[in-house]
């Protein structure tokens, strides 16, 4: 008894040329209920491949390929990021505000889109839409990233106001703390205390 069969070249040829056209279809279109366009950031700081697209709070995407591309007629290169949304049943308009944000407690990013006026027409599949820079919740945000803002923040104050602020800053936190020092001396860099 034999029980092995004779499978010529032809019969596997076949096979594999059916098996590839398949997964070719179902790839390109048969398969694809993403909706796909891109938002042009002048840049995208800790934005990755992957990262959740949410609209409203509501995770309906993810970030597909990000490259930095020169659009004619400008001096300055964008970062370009390619969008899939997964609802194709998801109205974007032109007008929608695309930020790259944080999100949960450990400062994950995303592209967060919020709505625009409602009158405004449609994003069509491949549309390039403007990004409007970085967004962070503060109330979501970890703690050393809001210190991060609150530091640039004072960094772009006139050095006078700063050091107002940051004297301001020192009592706060020591009576916060119980060591309430009365107003703060100045410090003195050769006798550290």
């Amino acid at each position: 008894m034999n029980l092995f069969f004779h499978v010529s070249d032809g019969t596997i040829r076949r096979m594999l040329l059916a098996t590839l056209v398949s997964f070719v279809l179902f790839q390109w279109g048969c398969g694809s209920k993403s909706f796909r366009f891109f938002v042009a950031f002048d840049e995208a700081p800790g934005l990755k491949i992957g990262n959740e697209v949410r609209y409203l709070g509501l995770k309906v995407g993810k970030v597909e390929k990000i490259s930095i591309q020169q659009s004619e007629g400008t001096t300055k290169p964008q970062v370009l990021v390619t969008v899939a949304i997964l609802d194709r049943g998801l109205k974007l308009r032109r007008d929608d505000h695309f930020k790259i944000g944080t999100l949960g407690f450990l400062g994950e990013d995303c592209l967060n889109i919020t709505p625009g006026a409602s009158t405004s027409a449609l994003i069509p599949e491949g549309e390039t839409v403007h990004g409007e820079g970085y967004f962070i919740d503060l109330e979501k945000a970890p703690i050393f990233l809001k210190a991060l803002l609150l530091a640039s923040r004072l960094n772009s104050l006139p050095e006078d106001k700063r050091e107002d602020l940051l004297k301001a800053f020192e009592r706060l936190i020591d009576q916060a703390g119980g060591h309430d020092s009365g107003p703060s001396k100045p410090r003195d860099s050769k006798n550290p205390e």
